[in-house]
């Protein structure tokens, strides 16, 4: 079960409407035993096709987690399958295609000759360059462009050329990045697309051009006072997958 929550997490945007992707990254526990909530829990054997399944499972997790935000994914798990033991659940009447589900195919790769980079996101994202920003990739839910009203939540890379040329790590600490500890947090010293980076706490990523010339700044861009969240797994997979060209 835990391996099909670990995939869950994976599959398109409209099904489980980022929420779960949230799960990795919540550290502390916060569910109560006692509590007997069932957030609108249905069994596997209440339906017939694999997608309303997953939407259902979706759901259910979305709810499970603006009640218990801090919770992990352990628990989460757990609590499910206590109420799959108090409702007597069968199984489902169909076979999950998990490699059909939850192929390596729904990536998309944004690359560029001018910027010297590539990366690999989510195909319910899109990646997208602006006319009178050349420099910057937007990195943002394909739901957005057609809902303007829809809170923002993107990842931006930028590109800047230093002068003098100097590290990431004395940039971050100079005059010109803005950086503040109190505000941003620490950060820590790492390695991205095979060039040193630093990383600060708040998911702002620093990291050097092969050139020793360019920049590359990723960061956040999230509208949070209107419920918006960061897009935590997303970032990670697009340093994973970062590499220049």
């Amino acid at each position: 079960m835990k391996e099909f929550f670990n995939k869950l997490k994976n599959i398109n945007e409209t099904l489980i409407a980022g929420v779960v992707l949230l799960v990795l990254f919540i550290p502390l526990a916060f569910y109560s035993s006692k509590n007997d909530d069932s957030f609108g829990f249905k069994c596997p054997s209440d339906f017939q096709e694999p997608e309303e399944y997953i939407n259902s499972v979706a759901k259910w997790i979305s709810e499970y987690f603006k009640k218990y935000p801090e919770a992990t994914e352990e628990e989460m798990m757990a609590v499910r399958d206590k109420l799959i033991e108090k409702n007597r659940c069968g199984k489902a009447p169909f076979v999950m295609d998990e490699s059909t589900l939850y192929g390596e195919a729904n990536t998309s790769i944004f690359s560029s000759d001018e910027l010297g980079f590539t990366f690999q996101y989510p195909d319910y994202l899109v990646a997208k360059v602006y006319p009178d920003q050349p420099n910057w990739v937007v990195v943002l839910p394909k739901s957005k462009q057609v809902n303007d009203k829809e809170p923002m939540t993107a990842i931006i890379i930028s590109e800047a050329t230093d002068s003098p040329e100097m590290t990431a790590e004395q940039w971050l600490n100079g005059s010109n990045s803005g950086y503040n500890v109190s505000r941003d947090g620490d950060y820590i010293r790492g390695i991205v697309g095979g060039q040193d980076a630093v990383i600060v706490d708040n998911g702002w990523v620093v990291v050097k051009h092969p050139d020793g010339k360019r920049r590359i700044s990723i960061a956040y861009l999230v509208e949070q006072e209107k419920g918006a969240q960061p897009l935590h797994q997303e970032l990670q997979g697009i340093l994973d997958t970062f590499s220049f060209k």
